[in-house]
């Protein structure tokens, strides 16, 4: 929890960052064939003043710093920091696809972003995140740990 907690302070702490909200913490089964123990999973809403590159290569940066690998596909990692919408970009890169392909499928990612922005509807997608998550499928069990003012507390 504590590299989550960290990640988080880095993109709070950047100089790009305008304006940072961030959700509950949550714990949530692994899903789609990935090894390991639960997770606890958690989204960031921020005003960035920089591209979506920039902003990627930020989170990159943080999984870097906690020790993740970018070659551990579906297995667990200390930090994966996905950019999952920039508004007003779709993107489609080698590197980089946005709005995040999996991201209306996936109840661990869509929860924790509906406490922050449930009426946002990204670019490219034709639902809110508050649609999105209504029918969104059941999945692996995802559980609030920690409310997002006592997170915000934490950072």
């Amino acid at each position: 929890m504590e590299s989550l907690l960290q990640a988080c302070r880095t993109i709070r702490e950047d100089s790009r960052t305008a304006c940072f909200e961030v959700s509950g913490l949550y714990l949530t089964e692994p899903v789609e064939g990935v090894e390991g123990d639960c997770f606890v999973n958690c989204a960031v809403l921020i005003d960035w003043l920089g591209s979506s590159a920039d902003l990627l290569e930020l989170c990159r940066e943080c999984e870097r710093q906690a020790g993740s690998a970018l070659e551990k596909h579906h297995r667990a990692r200390t930090l994966d920091a996905d950019l999952l919408f920039f508004q007003g970009e779709s993107v489609r890169t080698e590197g980089l696809t946005l709005p995040h392909p999996a991201m209306s499928g996936r109840r661990f990612v869509l929860e924790p972003l509906s406490d922050i922005a449930p009426e946002v509807v990204p670019t490219g997608l034709d639902q809110s995140i508050a649609g999105l998550l209504a029918r969104c499928p059941e999945g692996g069990r995802v559980e609030l740990l920690l409310a997002a003012e006592d997170v915000a507390c934490l950072l």
